[in-house]
C-alpha cells in the first residue's frame, strides 16, 4: 500500500484519480484550496466520510505547505492549474524542486496547448510531400497564449530539476479530456463539458470560427489509466529513455467541433443550435496528437471511442440533460453567418 499526494485533487482530473487510487487500496492525500468532499463523494462507489479524507487546504505555490504535504508520500501527482495569467501552472516548478530534494517521483499534467500552431507548421513543411497529421512530443513548441508559454517554461524547469536531482519526473501533455462530473464553469473547462452544460441549460453552443476546428478527445478513464501507468514507470529508473520527459495523452483521432455537436445531438435526440463567434487567436485550427511513444513506454493507450465516452458521460451525469430542440432533424442549425473565416479546404469531418 502506497501513499500519494495529489496536488489539485479537487479538480476534474484529481477527483477521478483520487477515486481510482482509493479503489486500488492506496492512500491519498489531497493538497488543494477547495474542499474535495463533493467530487470525491460523487465518484466513490462507497461514500467516504469527510473526516476520512486526507485533505490539506492550501496552495501549491506555498512551498512550506507543499513540504508538509509530501511528508510520508511515495509519489506526487501534480494536476493543479492556477489562475491565469498570474500562475497558470500552480507552482509546478516549486513542487518539482521539493520532489527532487525529497527523492519522490513526480507525474505532472501538462497540456497540448504548448504545441499551439504546430499542425499548421507541419502542413507548411510538408508541401510537396506527404502531410503529417499527428503531433509528436519532439515537435517544436509554438504556444499561442501567454498561459501556454508559461507552461512551456514550467516544463523546461522540471526537466532541469530532474536532470540535476536524478529523481524520475514525467509530464503528460493532455489533449481534450472529457467525462462525467466535469467542472463546466472552470477557466480550463473542456469543450465537451461546456457544450453539455449549455445543452442542459437550453442555451446555444458557442463555436469560434466556422466550427471546423478539430480536437483529439480522450475519455477520463483512459486519462487516469495513463496517469497511473506513468507513476509506475516513474517508480522504476528510466534514465533518458523518455525524450524531453513528456508524453502525449491522446487517441490520434481528430474530430471537428461540428461533428462533436452533431454527435451530442444524436445522443440527446435534439438538434443543437450553434452560435458562431469570431475566431479566437489562441485557438489552434487543428489539434491531433501522436500516441505512439506513450503507448510504447507506458504500455497503455486510450481505447474508448468518442461516441462511447459521450454516452457514458451522459449516463453518469449528476443532472438530467434537457434537449434543446427535441426534433429528429440531423442537420445543425446556425444563428449567424460566418464572416471572418472559412472551413479548411479539403477537410471532411469524421465520425468516431
Amino acid at each position: 500500500m502506497a501513499r500519494y499526494l495529489i496536488v489539485g485533487g479537487s479538480g476534474f482530473l484529481g477527483a477521478h484519480l483520487h477515486a481510482a487510487l482509493r479503489a486500488t487500496r492506496n492512500l491519498c492525500r489531497i493538497l488543494d484550496p477547495a474542499p474535495p468532499v463533493l467530487p470525491v463523494q460523487a465518484l466513490s462507489a462507497t461514500p467516504v466520510p469527510p473526516e476520512r479524507i486526507d485533505w490539506i487546504q492550501g496552495s501549491a505555490t506555498d512551498l512550506a505547505t507543499v513540504r508538509n504535504a509530501v511528508e510520508g508520500c511515495d509519489g506526487i501527482f501534480h494536476l493543479a492549474a492556477g489562475t491565469p495569467p498570474v500562475e497558470p501552472t500552480a507552482g509546478l516548478a516549486g513542487v518539482a524542486a521539493i520532489a527532487g530534494a525529497s527523492g519522490i517521483p513526480l507525474v505532472y499534467a501538462s497540456s497540448a496547448a504548448v504545441y499551439g500552431a504546430a499542425w499548421e507548421k507541419l502542413t507548411a513543411a510538408a508541401r510537396g510531400g506527404p502531410l503529417r497529421f499527428r503531433i509528436a512530443e519532439t515537435q517544436p513548441l509554438t504556444p499561442l497564449s501567454p498561459e501556454a508559454r508559461l507552461l512551456c517554461d514550467a516544463e523546461r524547469a522540471v526537466r532541469i530539476i530532474q536532470a540535476r536531482q536524478g529523481v524520475p519526473m514525467l509530464g503528460l501533455r493532455f489533449f481534450s479530456v472529457y467525462g462525467p462530473h466535469p467542472t463546466p464553469n472552470a477557466a480550463n473547462a473542456g469543450v465537451v463539458a461546456v457544450f453539455l452544460e449549455r445543452l442542459r441549460r437550453g442555451l446555444p453552443l458557442d463555436v469560434f470560427g466556422e466550427g471546423s476546428q478539430t480536437r483529439d478527445f480522450v475519455y477520463i478513464d483512459d486519462a487516469i489509466r495513463m496517469l497511473l501507468a506513468a507513476m509506475t514507470v516513474c517508480q522504476k529508473p528510466f534514465g533518458q529513455s523518455i525524450p524531453g520527459g513528456v508524453l502525449n495523452v491522446c487517441r490520434g483521432q481528430e474530430v471537428s467541433l461540428l461533428t462533436l455537436a452533431a454527435m451530442l445531438g444524436e445522443l440527446l435526440a435534439c438538434t443543437p443550435l450553434l452560435r458562431l463567434r469570431h475566431s479566437c487567436p489562441f485557438d489552434p485550427l487543428r489539434q491531433v496528437g501522436d500516441p505512439g511513444q506513450a503507448a510504447a513506454i507506458l504500455g497503455v493507450q486510450p481505447r474508448i471511442r468518442l461516441r462511447t465516452g459521450l454516452a457514458r458521460t451522459l449516463k453518469a451525469g449528476t443532472a438530467p440533460f434537457r434537449p434543446v430542440f427535441p426534433v429528429p432533424v440531423p442537420a445543425l442549425a446556425r444563428t449567424a453567418p460566418m464572416t471572418d473565416s472559412q472551413p479548411q479546404a479539403g477537410y471532411q469531418p469524421q465520425a468516431f
